[in-house]
């Protein structure tokens, strides 16, 4: 399908596509989603909320800096056991962006895998708020 704001899409588990995104001096492909079915084609709020997304990353980035190391540090016994590292030399090394998935009530999120557990990190977004926890925090978005 070809949206007029997202692009190309294809159809699984939600409309996607692939896209470079940087974060942290980071590049990451990630999955570009939204939170449809294959019969819905995406909102205009999940196109506004593409448009924002892609014109405020470097922002939000720079606003959540601090949030997402105090999130890392606070798994920092974890991080030594899982991975052996006695100290923390570069966090953002610790993520690896996977998804922006965009929901259909305009908040988007951007989920991490983590280096040292299977349950991930998200940065959760809204026109008034943006927050940084364990990926679950998306649950109730859905």
């Amino acid at each position: 399908m070809e949206d007029k704001i997202f692009g190309a899409l294809s159809f699984r588990f939600g409309w996607i596509k692939e896209e470079t995104i940087t974060i942290w001096d980071q590049a990451f492909r990630v999955r570009i989603r939204t939170s449809s079915r294959k019969d819905e084609k995406p909102t205009q709020t999940q196109q506004n909320a593409y448009l924002d997304f892609k014109s405020n990353l470097a922002s939000i980035c720079s606003t959540v800096k601090d949030q997402v190391e105090k999130y890392i540090y606070s798994y920092q016994t974890d991080i030594q056991e899982q991975l052996g590292v006695c100290k923390i030399e570069n966090p953002f090394s610790l993520l690896i962006a996977k998804e922006v998935l965009f929901f259909q009530n305009g908040k988007y999120a951007i989920l991490f895998d983590t280096k040292w557990s299977e349950k991930g990190m998200a940065i959760l977004c809204d026109a008034n708020q943006i927050t940084v926890g364990d990926s679950d925090i998306v649950e109730f978005e859905l």
